[in-house]
């Protein structure tokens, strides 16, 4: 149908398999390409079968004078990131590294345009993890990230994640406070009800004490001569 035409699709190269008893297979796939399809129709007799012809999805040109930009943003994020993988432990590590890749080389000196693309997928990737935990309200939205077309968007989207992280982390701390307050202030009100609970049991047993002196004063008037 024409909803598919724009759509982005991703290229993948097959890496292992495994059949589960269940019938169903595990596999390991790596990302190659991305591309965005141009035309789509279904193939008469074939029972429904979908062809499309597809055009490779390539980012824009670094144009000059961003590229300092871009290796201080690729750094921003990579020390997140990597502040992020260092909480974990190492089977979780080891299995994130199995999903997304070893970490591209990123030259200090002479970083390249390729280089500074891959790192912001690699980047991406990890962050997309749920090894990571990325939840709502600070979900990162990697269906966003594959139709970006350029190193800057990507690393922007990561450090805008990391921002939403930060504020709302800062906001926990503020909450924990306040609930703090309140359970010392409802601590309070129970321990002053509580005092003055026994203050009344404590009224009324004297009270009781008169009463009962008062109806033996009263039986003792009442002796008839």
């Amino acid at each position: 149908t024409s909803d598919l035409i724009g759509e982005i699709g991703l290229v993948a190269e097959l890496i292992d398999s495994l059949r589960l008893p269940d019938g169903r297979w595990h596999i390991r796939a790596r990302l190659r390409r991305r591309v965005r399809v141009q035309s789509h129709w279904v193939e008469d007799g074939t029972l429904g079968l979908s062809y499309c012809t597809v055009k490779e999805v390539v980012d824009t040109p670094v144009e000059d004078g961003q590229l300092a930009g871009l290796v201080e943003a690729a750094r921003r994020v990579k020390e997140k990131v990597v502040e992020g993988l260092d909480r974990l432990d190492a089977a979780t590590r080891q299995e994130l590294t199995e999903s997304v890749g070893s970490e591209p080389g990123l030259s200090a000196s002479y970083p390249s345009v390729q280089a500074l693309e891959s790192m912001s997928f690699w980047l991406s990737s990890c962050i997309a993890s749920s090894a990571l935990g990325p939840v709502a309200p600070t979900a990162f939205d990697s269906f966003e990230v594959l139709y970006t077309q350029s190193t800057g968007s990507r690393l922007a989207a990561c450090q805008a994640y990391f921002d939403r992280m930060a504020a709302h982390q800062q906001h926990q701390p503020q909450t924990s406070r306040s609930g703090s307050s309140l359970s010392r202030l409802l601590s309070g009100v129970a321990q002053a009800l509580s005092q003055r609970q026994r203050h009344n049991i404590s009224n009324e047993g004297d009270a009781g004490d008169e009463g009962e002196e008062n109806e033996e004063e009263m039986e003792g008037g009442a002796e008839l001569p």
